[in-house]
């Protein structure tokens, strides 16, 4: 005799295509009609979601897992991008130029003062300062922007004396940062 097996595979209907982030999204999570959950580094939900943020730069594996009698489960592959620039940078208005920091390195930045990677505090202000310029920073298919404080330095402070045993002095800054 012979035995006759029926084998029913299951659609999850939960599924997310591997992708690539930009850090600052989030991705909605599909569990469509199945009942179940989504975990790994970055996933929060019900409503299901993963956070670039939250799951920081790098390869992340998210699962879903069915509950039920089927138990079945499926993964996807979410990469984060290590993208980013200072949100804000401080100079004074006589100051050198200087190199702007983003990952990754051959980033392009634009906006008023810069030259390649450069920033040029004098080409934006000119002696005197209180501006402040926003520069943008692309890389990766990703986009954010800096703010750079220009103001001049604070003028010398005399204090005197100060013992160790004296209460906190607050002292004052500029520029910002």
């Amino acid at each position: 005799g012979s035995t006759s097996v029926t084998v029913t595979v299951l659609n999850l209907g939960a599924w997310v295509a591997n992708t690539t982030l930009c850090p600052g999204t989030t991705l909605a999570l599909s569990s469509a009609d199945i009942q179940g959950s989504w975990s790994g580094s970055g996933v929060s939900g019900p409503a299901w979601t993963f956070a670039a943020d939250d799951a920081g730069p790098g390869m992340h594996e998210l699962t879903f897992s069915a509950t039920g009698t089927a138990s079945c489960s499926a993964t996807t592959t979410v990469e984060v991008l290590d993208f980013g620039a200072p949100a804000d940078i401080a100079t004074c208005p006589e100051s050198a130029p200087f190199i702007l920091a983003g990952t990754p390195m051959d980033g392009t930045w634009s906006g008023t003062g810069v030259t390649g990677n450069t920033f040029d505090p004098v080409a934006v202000t000119g002696p005197g300062g209180g501006t402040v310029v926003v520069l943008t920073f692309e890389a990766l298919g990703c986009t954010t922007t800096s703010q750079v404080h220009i103001e001049p330095a604070a003028p010398p402070i005399q204090l005197g004396e100060v013992c160790a045993s004296e209460p906190a002095i607050p002292l004052p800054f500029a520029p910002p940062g």
